[in-house]
């Protein structure tokens, strides 16, 4: 079941919600600006889908710190601090109803507003965490974003060699 698709008394017994958090950045001139998400998104989809009953699908936070694309057009990041207290605070809004929350990561520029997560939500819920598991990083090359992006949202991705040179000459001076 989806966050967004649920009723308010659909959510009371849920034991955990997924939140795909991506980015919105280039991914070179064959992915789409969302790629990042749309891994994200995909991973958290499965893992829903696996675990079923009580877990539920967030809306997907698009974008992230993406910094190190800003001189790409349709770029937009919006830092590693301001990440952090979003999801700070979503958090600490999401806990006051669910049992755990789960960001699934699809983008490495996030890492840092990651990770001393733990210890700023831990705080902001005065204590009221029982468990703390630190997550796994997968890190995702440009090889295997194609790949995934491929398999999870259909042809689009094949478009690569007509945009390629355009790109290269925009961008690689």
């Amino acid at each position: 079941m989806t966050l967004g698709g649920a009723t308010s008394l659909e959510t009371v017994d849920t034991s955990l919600v997924l939140v795909p958090l991506g980015s919105t950045e280039q991914h070179g001139p064959h992915l789409p600006l969302d790629t990042d998400t749309r891994i994200a998104t995909a991973v958290g989809r499965a893992l829903a889908a696996r675990f079923g009953d009580g877990w539920l699908l967030a809306p997907a936070l698009h974008y992230g710190a993406s910094g190190e694309h800003e001189g790409f057009d349709g770029t937009i990041s919006i830092g590693t601090t301001v990440l952090q207290l979003l999801l700070i605070e979503y958090g600490r809004s999401a806990c006051n109803w669910a049992g755990r929350l789960v960001f699934v990561n699809g983008h490495g520029g996030n890492l840092d507003a990651l990770a001393d997560l733990l210890d700023h939500l831990a705080d902001a819920l005065e204590g009221h965490i029982k468990h703390r598991v630190r997550g796994i990083e997968v890190i995702v090359s440009d090889e295997l974003e194609t790949v995934i992006e491929r398999i999870t949202h259909g042809p689009a991705v094949d478009q690569a060699p007509k945009v390629l040179s355009a790109f290269v000459e925009r961008y690689a001076r």
